[in-house]
């Protein structure tokens, strides 16, 4: 398990991560957690039909389990047949797990995909609304350039302050994946709200 686990990630290895994960299915059968590293891997390898089925068995297993429903809704998210169904599987997933970044972040893809993007933007909110340690997600919801910013750097600003360093670091993954302006918005509210010093020749 911990070997297939370790290589699925990787090109070379991905083909014998799926070979031991195939196997482990076999020799526990009614082992949810094998069904959901199957449907992993074959996820990373793009078999998006082969890894919703595997999570299906993880799920006939244990119709509650967090990460099959996870995997499942990742899976489903990609196709616009499947995406009502993954929208759905990942709102359950984060009903009952509302720290749950990897749901967050691919629930509001898929609103994304379906052109939602007001939607998208209220999962990151809440998101971040939720926990003080889930504020990196700004950056995903910047990208998406909504058209009230303010509100997400406001409730940044209640979570990080006058962390200078902090704000130029996401301002800086920003500019770093095309979303310049979006950065530079960023920095000017930090400017108007507390001054910038060391980030004002990046600023500008």
């Amino acid at each position: 398990y911990e070997a297939a686990e370790a290589l699925y990630n990787n090109d070379n290895y991905i083909t014998l991560a799926r070979d031991l994960a195939e196997e482990l299915t076999k020799q526990e059968p009614f082992n949810p957690d094998n069904w959901i590293l199957l449907a992993k891997v074959e996820f990373s390898m793009e078999h998006v039909s082969e890894s919703a089925a595997a999570a299906d068995y993880a799920l006939a297993i244990d119709p509650d389990n967090i990460n099959g429903r996870l995997v499942k809704g990742i899976a489903l998210v990609t196709s616009k047949k499947t995406r009502e169904e993954a929208i759905d599987l990942l709102k359950g997933v984060l009903k009952d797990s509302p720290g749950n970044a990897i749901a967050t972040r691919a629930l509001a893809e898929g609103y994304t995909r379906d052109r939602k993007k007001k939607a998208a933007l209220e999962v990151y909110y809440s998101f971040m609304e939720a926990d003080e340690a889930n504020t990196f997600v700004i950056i995903d919801a910047l990208k998406l350039n909504p058209s009230n910013g303010n509100r997400f750097f406001e409730l940044f600003d209640s979570r990080t302050g006058d962390n200078e360093q902090r704000w130029i670091e996401i301002a800086v993954q920003l500019a770093n994946s095309d979303s310049v302006d979006q950065a530079a918005q960023m920095l000017a509210y930090f400017h108007t709200k507390h001054g910038l010093h060391e980030g004002m020749e990046y600023f500008l």
